[in-house]
């Protein structure tokens, strides 16, 4: 939404990183969105495999999990895309298009 808005990621980030959200793990990933560098700590296709196990185990107690479902073709989008061995931060890369921006025609 904020790239949307016209904000570019970069100045996203680093006003994410100026707040109590500011975490080591939050400045890897902004790393690699900044510098589109999606070599896998942990893939698209092994987030899914943990996505579908937790669905099951809800299913099989009868526990309702509507954003965990939502969230799931969400990653299964992304590999359809093309990500499934990338890491799983490319889902910043299917955010951006489901919105319109063309981050390729960018040079983002």
């Amino acid at each position: 939404m904020s790239e949307k808005g016209g904000v570019a990621p970069a100045a996203f980030l680093d006003f994410i990183n100026g707040t109590v959200l500011a975490s080591t793990f939050i400045e890897n990933k902004g790393n690699a969105i900044r510098s589109r560098d999606y070599e896998p700590t942990f893939t698209s296709r092994s987030l899914r495999k943990d996505f579908d196990l937790g669905l099951a185990a809800a299913r099989a107690l009868e526990v309702p999990l509507p954003l965990a479902a939502a969230t799931h073709h969400l990653i299964q989008t992304a590999i359809g895309y093309g990500y499934g061995e990338d890491d799983y931060v490319t889902l910043y890369e299917l955010a951006a298009r489901a919105a319109g921006i063309d981050r390729e025609e960018q040079g983002a």
